[in-house]
Order: structure tokens, then sequence, then C-alpha cells
């Protein structure tokens, strides 16, 4: 592995710095894909705005074969807000150069060639980190360089597998992003506390709910949600990926008692 140091400001004075390339070789994607991505610091991005820094994880799923668009990977990427509002995307990703971790997303209903950098610059599996970023730094930012703040060509993320932060941990992916001539400043801390707990959904209603009915429909109905042609991830994945614990809380059986009762009266029917 090959770390391209920024020793001197001088060698740092051009964005993208001079050399800068991922620093990870054999990369597998499937052993990235293998558990979920926490994400402990990201950019603020127009798609990921400040105040969704909280509960933030990614999924990855290898497709079987590529989409009918060309796409190799679905991502489903979940974020809250303090309120607990849920924001989710189910977007698509193409590998251009696996070994060296570098992909391409966007929205899986677009073809490959209107979709953006997705570069894995620094990844360790058994230490349980990622660096990832939005291709190069192509802009010079405060202190170092840093990616575009739009869609494509932008952002930067560190991962963990754990969902608790680690702070050495963090800090020592911060200085690998130093190293490689990144902007620190653009970094803002993700809060990973209170999470996996009664959330609700874009439209107000409460998420636990629905994914109890979720489940119950694919229990009487094993087809519902098998995917589409545009290659996003089978519903039936993201549904039982994502059922949530709610132990003690009331409200998540809000209103389920008539929707199940209905349920039972069709599958038994």
């Amino acid at each position: 592995m090959q770390l391209h140091l920024c020793l001197v400001s001088a060698a740092c004075a051009a964005c993208p710095p001079s050399g800068f390339d991922t620093t990870v070789s054999g990369f597998d994607i499937t052993q990235y894909a293998s558990a979920r991505w926490f994400t402990q610091q990201q950019m603020e991005v127009t798609y990921l705005p400040k105040d969704q820094n909280h509960c933030v994880y990614a999924d990855y799923t290898v497709k079987d074969k590529k989409s009918t668009l060309g796409y190799d990977v679905g991502v489903h990427n979940h974020a809250e807000e303090a309120s607990g509002k849920v924001h989710e995307a189910d977007i698509c990703a193409k590998i251009v150069d696996g070994a060296a971790g570098k992909l391409e997303v966007a929205p899986c209903f677009l073809p490959t060639a209107l979709s953006g950098p997705y570069w894995i610059v620094s990844y360790d599996e058994s230490e349980g980190y990622a660096l990832v970023s939005g291709g190069p730094p192509t802009k010079d930012g405060t202190d170092g360089c840093k990616t575009g703040s739009g869609v494509n060509g932008s952002g930067l993320w560190i991962f963990t597998r754990k969902q608790e932060r680690d702070e050495a941990l963090v800090e020592k992916v911060r200085g690998i992003a130093k190293d490689l001539g990144f902007d620190l400043s653009v970094l803002n801390d993700v809060d990973q506390s209170k999470c996996g707990m009664v959330v609700v959904d874009e439209g107000g209603e409460v998420v636990g709910a629905t994914v109890v009915m979720d489940l119950l429909w694919l229990h009487f109905y094993p087809g519902f949600g098998s995917g589409d042609a545009t290659g996003a991830e089978p519903l039936k994945t993201r549904w039982v990926r994502d059922a949530r614990i709610c132990i003690g809380a009331v409200t998540c059986y809000k209103g389920l008692a008539p929707q199940i009762l209905r349920l039972l009266v069709i599958g038994l029917g």
C-alpha cells in the first residue's frame, strides 16, 4: 500500500494533490458489502444536509448479475434528523476499477453514463474502517483539497463497522485523510446514539408499524416486492434487513391491529 503524503505545503498547492489515488489494492467488493457501514463523520453536500447527521448508515448488496442499465451493486442509505424523521434512498453503483475500490453511483433509473465517482480511498476490514470520497478532491479548501458539494464528484465520509463511536479509530482515519491532502474542516460529526428506536418516516408514519405490515405481506405473498428491471434493490431484502425492535414502545403498534386482522382474513381466505 502506497500513501501519497503531502509532506510539504508546496506539494499540496494544486488540487487534487499530485499523485492522488486510492490506497487500496486487491479490493474485494463482496467483503466490503458483507456488513453495514455506519457513518461517523461526513461532508455536507446537496443531498446530505447537516440536519440529517443522525444514525446514518449504508448497506450494500452485490448483484448476482448486472442490472438492465449496467449496475453491479445496490446501495441503501439511511439518515435521520434529531426529531427521528427518517430519510432513506436506494441508489445503484457500477464497478469501474474493482481492485482499486473505484465505483460510480447514481439513482438506479439513470444510465450509468450519468453516474458519479465513489471511491473507497482507504479501507481496512480487520480494523473496521473505510474512508470514502466522491472521487479525487479537485477543489481548494480551507486547509487542503476537497470534493464538490453538489451531486456528482462530491462528498467525504468516514465509515466504521461498529455503530458506537471509537474516537481513536476516527482520529486515525482523519489522519489518513489529512495525509492524502483532504481538507478536514468539511467533515461534520454524525450522532450514532439513540438509534434503532421508534422513528417516523417522511410521511409522518411510525416506521415500526410499517415494517411489521411489510413483513406480514411477505409472509402471505412471498413474491411481493421482488425488485424491478431498473436494478433497484428487492424490497424484501431491505425490509427484512431494516426491521426494527420496538420493545416497550406502544407507538410502534399504533393503528396496526385492524390491518393485521385484514391481512389474516385475506391470507386465510
